[in-house]
């Protein structure tokens, strides 16, 4: 990722951060590294590097390879880089994360843009449903990262992506209990799907994944889906 991309997704918090310029010592962990691009980057600009990668070691000729989570504040920053639509227990993740972060430090999450696929129009990319396990609206993001123990601070579709087709979302450790976000946090994923619908016409529900059909029809039976299920 090159640095003024990187410096675009982090405008939000551009005060209390600067992600080109950290404070001598800061650490960042990359969870699902990949080839290590985004950490190449970080590196390059004074952090010190750490990665997550399962399906690569490539990254980790350059930066240090974590195998185990660690349980105690290690961390300034933790990115998850399109990860959280691939995996079927995001919240576990994320609280195993937020113990790894110190306070004060940021966890910045990039996927697909559902809220905004009325106006992109993708509707493939935020559902490949062979791919991707779940997808996420900005107040279901705001919801997991409460029940992590993060405090929402942005979420922007349009810095990272002028298309629209990707939304980063912001949320910074705190040391008070965070805001518990929307009751209903499918409302608005499913708000957008009808909206993409009556516009582009057809239904969108058969392109779902099926963890996200299972939680609509949860939700259409009056069993709204707790955010603090994993």
């Amino acid at each position: 990722m090159n640095p003024g991309r990187l410096e675009r997704m982090f405008a939000p918090v551009r005060g209390r951060l600067d992600v080109l310029a950290p404070a001598i010592g800061s650490a960042v962990l990359d969870f699902g590294c990949g080839l290590g691009g985004l950490l190449d980057t970080l590196a390059g600009a004074g952090w010190m590097t750490y990665g997550v990668d399962p399906a690569t070691k490539v990254a980790f000729r350059r930066h240090r390879e974590v195998v185990d989570i660690p349980d105690m504040p290690t961390f300034d920053l933790v990115v998850l880089h399109h990860v959280v639509e691939h995996v079927v227990a995001p919240l576990a993740i994320l609280r195993s994360l937020a113990r790894a972060t110190r306070q004060g430090g940021y966890v910045v999450i990039s996927v697909p843009n559902l809220d905004g696929v009325p106006e992109h129009g993708d509707l493939h990319y935020c559902l490949r449903a062979k791919t991707h396990v779940l997808a996420y609206s900005s107040e279901c993001l705001a919801c997991l990262l409460a029940a992590a123990g993060f405090e929402l601070v942005s979420a922007e579709a349009h810095a990272v992506s002028p298309s629209g087709r990707q939304m980063v979302v912001i949320g910074e450790r705190v040391g008070h209990e965070p805001a518990g976000g929307p009751a209903n946090p499918l409302k608005a994923g499913l708000a957008a799907l009808a909206r993409h619908g009556a516009r582009y016409g057809g239904s969108s529900s058969g392109a779902l994944p099926v963890c996200i059909q299972a939680a609509a029809l949860n939700l259409e039976r009056g069993r709204v889906v707790s955010p603090s299920a994993d």
